[in-house]
């Protein structure tokens, strides 16, 4: 689910930070956010605050990462 299909305004932000809006990519990587920093997320919505609180949580590299070695996987085993 993307944050504009939620119809409901979505932020993250730093503690003690100013927000920023969890639908524009750019603006998130502007937080600087580390692996192990606590983010703050903010919704009307108690559906689309518990989307972002799940993707937030979930380590997207190491998925992203796992994908990629899958595939590269599969291409080795094609051309062996």
């Amino acid at each position: 689910m993307r944050v504009s299909e939620t119809g409901s305004p979505v932020t993250l932000g730093l503690e003690g930070g100013d927000p920023v809006d969890a639908g524009s990519a750019l603006m998130i990587m502007t937080l600087g956010a580390e692996k192990g920093t606590r983010v703050v997320v903010t919704a009307d919505d108690q559906a689309a605050l518990d989307t972002i609180v799940g993707l937030v949580e979930k380590d997207l590299d190491a998925e992203r990462l796992g994908l990629l070695l899958e595939r590269r996987e599969r291409e080795l085993r094609l051309h062996a």
